[in-house]
């Protein structure tokens, strides 16, 4: 017959009574010690998640306390950002205008003039022209086209550059002036054409003497200045002070506007 777990208890000696109850005691202080930490964990736990919520409560606040002053403090920002741009392109503006100033101030200009018409028959001619530096400081690549007809008073000046003569008197110094040449040439001559210089002839004499015909030289020079400025000038003078022509070549003359760099 087997016997129960009492029947087994009472038949134990004391010693061995005594070591069951040690047990048994030892089994309880563990498990309410589990018991008591595990409570301690939870409510640590429960701590640590309520400082968490806590806090991004607190960072989305200050985040949206944050925003509303930026908000209302953004046109002012506006404002003075614009400000200080502008501020800034009026000081970039001032120096360019300025440096621009001197540079104008200091910048080539040319100058031209001509001689006396002295004419031969029977020989070509030549209008001489005097080129001058009036600025202050030298001009550069000097070159351009002149070209010099002779025209009944009845004839139209057409400014035509089909044919002329070259131009070319590289660096010019202020204080160095020099002379260029324009042949006389006979007037419509087809481009692709070729071409010699005209002679002055009995009936061009008589016409430039009556006033029944006269001379008249054009051209255009282009210059660079020695802050890489790119200028030119257009020129025109008759032999005769005749009304007509005086008012076409009165309107050719004419100078660029460009600004210096």
């Amino acid at each position: 017959m087997r016997r129960t777990d009492k029947e087994d208890t009472e038949n134990n000696t004391p010693n061995e009574n005594q070591e069951i109850s040690e047990i048994q005691r030892k089994i309880k202080v563990c498990l309410r010690w589990m018991w008591i930490r595990g409570r301690r964990n939870a409510r640590k736990n429960t701590i640590a998640n309520w400082l968490i919520t806590i806090a991004t409560w607190g960072a989305f606040i200050a985040a949206a306390i944050y925003a509303g002053i930026a908000a209302s403090q953004l046109p002012e920002m506006r404002s003075a950002t614009e400000a200080a741009i502008t501020s800034a392109n009026a000081a970039k503006d001032s120096v360019t205008l300025a440096r621009k100033n001197a540079h104008f101030d200091q910048r080539a200009w040319l100058g031209i003039s001509y001689g006396t018409y002295v004419y031969k028959v029977g020989e070509p001619f030549a209008v001489t022209m005097h080129v001058v530096d009036t600025g202050k400081s030298p001009a550069r690549n000097v070159h351009g086209e002149a070209v010099t007809v002779f025209l009944e008073r009845h004839e139209k000046l057409v400014f035509s550059y089909d044919h002329g003569t070259s131009i070319n008197m590289g660096t010019m110094f202020q204080t160095a002036p020099q002379d260029a040449i324009s042949w006389l040439i006979p007037t419509g001559i087809p481009k692709e054409g070729k071409i010699q210089p005209l002679k002055i002839s009995t009936r061009m004499e008589a016409a430039l003497k009556s006033g029944s015909g006269y001379i008249v030289v054009y051209g255009r020079l282009n210059y660079d200045t020695v802050f890489s400025g790119h200028h030119w000038i257009q020129f025109c003078a008759p032999s005769t002070a005749m009304e007509f022509n005086q008012s076409e070549c009165t309107e050719y003359n004419q100078i660029d506007t460009e600004e210096e760099p």
